[in-house]
């Protein structure tokens, strides 16, 4: 019972830190992708581009985040 709690913890944590994660991850795109646009002098093109990489690349970590303690878990 206290393992099944400890992997509910670890697992409710990693998702918890998701919100910041992918806020961050989407900034920092859409700041690339609004530099990029100013540069080219493009409308919004991409800043589009980078905030889809930014919330695809923060899923991918929460993804590989939960596989981990998963595969942890099963040791």
């Amino acid at each position: 019972m206290a393992s099944n709690k400890k992997k509910s913890l670890k697992i409710y944590s990693i998702v918890s830190t998701f919100m910041y994660e992918i806020i961050a991850t989407v900034g920092i795109s859409f700041m690339v992708g609004y530099f990029l646009d100013k540069w080219l002098h493009t409308v919004f093109v991409f800043k589009l581009v980078f905030i889809i990489i930014g919330v695809l690349a923060g899923v991918r970590n929460l993804i590989k985040r939960v596989y981990k303690v998963e595969e942890s878990n099963e040791e």
